[in-house]
């Protein structure tokens, strides 16, 4: 038994070098395999460092991972290709990658990777060019970038980088001109930003962005009005207040999830400004405990999922605050271990979720939710359950009339193609 308290089943799927083990927990309806590991391409390796890195999923499923101790980031396709998006030469043209923090894309397929020590964020366009974006001069004179840690970007293709020492956060345009929108000012009011640790974009072009020192969310408008919406003040009576190294995440409707790694909690900020708590450090009640929170996701639909990192597991909350660990330690049920998750990515709907730990192993969740086998992204027909004998798509066998059932009308609809032929 796991510690999910469940029985794995194992599927062996094909890939091009061979078999995959896949571990499912039948409750919790998922499927998790490995999709990279420390060989990366078998060229280059892939290995992270304990500062952390980023992960996310492009609209085409490609899944986008920065190698912060490798100084490269790789691309993973939805088949499974792996190939090095960009390593430590940069540019070619002398400006380097070193210790990249994190990745992002845009609705054009454009990739974007920041260089923490090297201080610089690049762009890798869909043929491969790669352009040095922003370098430590930042926006010219006093608004320089030193040690970007986060980088996101908006539906108009605008780029958001956010810099720990430097205490701001950049806008670069298409066009590439750059404008400082925050600075250790904060919102000029008394509530001051420093030391940045993350950044988070909604659907309307807000930016968030959030500072250790002191610890505090803001909001940046398209119009450019900053706007404090979290500090350790002034909390409902109910909400634990978040420590250290947060993480940001925001769901489609616009609340704004922020993780406290040393508080072991995640708070939820809606549009109108109230505050509740999503989880805490029992994690989900039920003895699998949230310890050290190392980062926060949440798709359109309003889930939540959390990384505990020194807990070693994932969480995933719905919106009506149930919370079910949907990954532990024992990783995909084989031989890879899920050891301190520093980054955690989903798409719009959901459906894929994806991690990568300290080990340097990227895991993939895919959801499953009728546990019969096949990803519900793939799934013709959802709901068949287990018990009921599918083909790769999730069809029943020899489901000829294409109702996604094996009944009688089938073995009619199959004798009469014979008596066709």
């Amino acid at each position: 038994m796991n510690s999910l308290g469940h029985r794995k089943r194992l599927w062996l799927l094909p890939v091009s070098l061979g078999f995959i083990i896949v571990a499912a927990y039948p409750a919790q309806a998922q499927m998790i395999s490995v999709v990279l590991d420390s060989s990366g391409d078998g060229m280059a390796p892939f290995n992270v460092s304990p500062i952390g890195t980023g992960i996310a999923i492009a609209g085409n499923g490609d899944i986008l991972v920065a190698g912060s101790g490798s100084s490269n980031a790789y691309r993973v396709t939805s088949s499974g290709a792996i190939s090095v998006l960009i390593d430590q030469s940069g540019d070619g043209v002398g400006n380097q990658l070193i210790a990249p923090s994190d990745v992002a894309t845009d609705h054009l397929g454009n990739a974007f990777v920041a260089g923490r020590i090297s201080s610089n964020a690049f762009k890798i366009a869909p043929g491969g060019t790669i352009t040095q974006i922003i370098d430590v001069n930042g926006a010219g004179g006093v608004n320089d970038l030193a040690q970007p840690v986060a980088i996101e970007t908006d539906a108009d293709g605008n780029v958001y980088v956010a810099g720990r020492f430097s205490s701001n956060v950049f806008k670069i345009t298409p066009a590439g001109v750059i404008t400082v929108i925050l600075d250790d000012a904060g919102d000029e009011m008394g509530n001051n930003f420093g030391q940045a640790t993350d950044l988070a974009v909604d659907a309307d072009g807000n930016v968030y962005a959030a500072s250790q020192g002191p610890e505090a969310v803001f909001k940046i408008t398209p119009a450019g009005l900053r706007t404090s919406i979290y500090d350790d003040g002034n909390l409902p009576q109910d909400v634990d207040p978040v420590f250290g190294a947060f993480s940001l995440a925001v769901d489609g409707s616009g609340n704004v999830l922020v993780g406290g790694r040393f508080s072991d909690n995640v708070l939820k900020i809606a549009p109108n400004g109230d505050i509740s708590q999503v989880i805490d450090d029992m994690g989900d009640g039920n003895g699998n405990m949230l310890l050290e929170v190392g980062g926060v996701a949440a798709d359109d639909l309003g889930n939540a999922y959390v990384l505990g990192r020194s807990s070693n597991n994932v969480f995933k909350i719905t919106p009506a605050g149930s919370i079910t660990e949907i990954m532990d330690e024992t990783g995909d049920g084989n031989v890879n271990m899920l050891t301190q998750p520093l980054a955690i990515a989903t798409d719009a709907n959901g459906t894929n979720v994806v991690v990568v730990s300290l080990d340097n192993l990227v895991f993939k969740l895919d959801f499953d939710e009728d546990d019969d086998g096949v990803p519900d992204e793939i799934d013709e027909c959802p709901g068949t359950g287990p018990v009921v004998a599918v083909g790769p798509t999730g069809r029943p066998l020899r489901d000829c009339n294409l109702d996604c059932q094996f009944n009688a009308l089938d073995i009619q609809c199959i004798v009469d193609e014979l008596l066709a032929q």
